[in-house]
């Protein structure tokens, strides 16, 4: 006879410290029981569309740190250490923690767009931008990309290279905080464009990787990753098999230029690499939405936003025994 799911695992039993989980756990009935108590939890979740280091350390100096499980975004990892369990984009200089997986990064208002195009794509052939890129630009790598992609090159293409650098000013500049209505307004612009777009180009951001690779897979253009070396959950993205990466140490950027071409001549190439994308976004990176009982989410701000079940997965992988 064959054993119920309940029956072949033990649940889970959860800890929340904030109550931004409740927009996913209630999509895991059937491994997670919630619990009050700290000496009845096997783990106790953390999680924050931020990087409060200060909170962390206040956490981590509480409740035992065998149990704890953080769920975060941000640039910083220098509160990450081997005792607790961590999801988190940051990465230790030396490397992941012994008990730290790498997560996506994006901007939330991309799952919103995604349903609103309802999670279809235009055809890759029909799109009439080569290579696209909007985002902030220092000085470093940035420049050097932007103002190379910004000329005429033989062979030719259509880059559309825009600087944003008004985008961070709410938070270097003191200023107010755009409404969520505002900055997912920005986005979907942003989104649009894209989708028009061939290629999309992801220079490494002030953390570990780039929320436009996923914004890229979500509208269906490829990805273009430059000294982006993330591998969320254990897997690169050129090991998925959905987008060009590039190390400036490495490959100048007449080679990267040459590389782009190259793509988007092999049209058969191109839109395998496409439909890998589509498919990556679709069961990966937005696998709740393939879950039983999945609404869209109300609080954008939860960092598990769409791989909640990868998580889960690998929580119960870690307790003893299993």
């Amino acid at each position: 006879m064959a054993l119920s799911r309940e029956q072949e695992f033990r649940k889970l039993k959860l800890g929340f410290l904030n109550p931004i989980s409740a927009e996913w756990v209630h999509l895991h009935k059937d491994k997670i029981d919630q619990v009050s108590r700290v000496d009845d939890a096997d783990y106790i979740i953390y999680e924050s569309n931020g990087d409060p280091v200060p909170v962390i350390m206040n956490i981590l100096s509480i409740f035992p740190r065998k149990k704890l499980v953080f769920i975060l975004s941000g640039d910083q990892s220098v509160h990450i250490n081997d005792e607790c369990i961590w999801f988190a984009n940051a990465v230790r200089p030396g490397g992941l923690g012994r008990r730290q997986t790498q997560i996506f990064v994006t901007n939330p208002a991309i799952f919103k767009y995604y349903e609103k195009i309802g999670r279809g794509l235009t055809q890759i052939r029909t799109r009439n931008i080569d290579i696209y890129f909007k985002g902030t630009i220092w000085s470093g790598m940035r420049e050097a990309m932007y103002n190379y992609f910004s000329k005429s090159h033989t062979p030719q293409m259509s880059c559309r290279i825009e600087k944003n650098n008004d985008y961070w000013g709410w938070r270097l500049n003191e200023q107010k905080k755009p409404s969520q209505e505002e900055i997912e307004s920005a986005a979907f612009e942003s989104y649009e464009i894209i989708t028009n777009a061939l290629l999309c180009l992801c220079p490494k951001g002030n953390g570990n990787s780039s929320m436009r690779i996923v914004e890229a897979l979500a509208c269906g253009a490829i990805p273009v990753l430059i000294n982006d070396f993330s591998a969320p959950f254990g897997v690169s993205w050129e090991d998925a098999g959905v987008a060009l990466v590039f190390d400036t140490r490495i490959h100048n950027w007449e080679h990267i230029y040459t590389e782009c071409y190259k793509l988007i001549q092999d049209k058969e190439r191109l839109e395998k690499m496409q439909k890998k994308g589509n498919d990556y976004f679709r069961e990966v990176v937005y696998g709740d939405s393939n879950l039983p009982g999945f609404k869209m989410y109300g609080n954008l701000d939860t960092v598990a936003f769409g791989f909640s079940n990868l998580i889960i997965e690998r929580l119960r992988n870690m307790l003893p025994g299993q």
